[in-house]
């Protein structure tokens, strides 16, 4: 009798230290999956949303995301236009970049110009003509 309650105890402690490290796997391509499908609503769909796909077969995709579902998404392939329907857990890494990156550069730029119109104008307004 003790050394059957002992086995069931010794099974029952390795049972529940093995559990963590069974569900860390798991716990890990959920994150993985959600960080992907984060990504790729960052960059949202249509043609000015460029990305490059490295899916978990090892093969590599590039294009522009047609649409985002909740469960998949479509790309548009860049050399044949085809559209490949993709679920977020069939990626491995998303490289990409969107038109609205481009666009926060521009309004920076035309924003600094802008500036330095002003400041220029306000410069020239107090400098002395030299008429006295």
């Amino acid at each position: 009798m003790f050394k059957k309650t002992m086995s069931l105890l010794l099974i029952n402690a390795l049972l529940l230290a093995l559990s963590p490290a069974a569900f860390a796997g798991v716990n890990k391509e959920a994150k993985r999956t959600e960080q992907v499908k984060a990504g790729l609503a960052e960059l949202g769909a249509g043609p000015a949303s460029q990305v490059e796909l490295k899916l978990r077969d090892r093969r590599k995709l590039t294009g522009f995301i047609a649409s985002l579902e909740a469960e998949t998404f479509t790309l548009t392939e860049a050399a044949s236009r085809a559209e490949i329907n993709l679920r977020y857990d069939d990626v491995a890494q998303v490289k990409g970049r969107s038109l609205a990156s481009g666009k926060k550069i521009a309004i920076g730029v035309g924003i600094g110009v802008g500036v330095l119109l002003v400041v220029a104008i306000i410069a020239l307004q107090a400098w002395p003509d030299g008429t006295d």
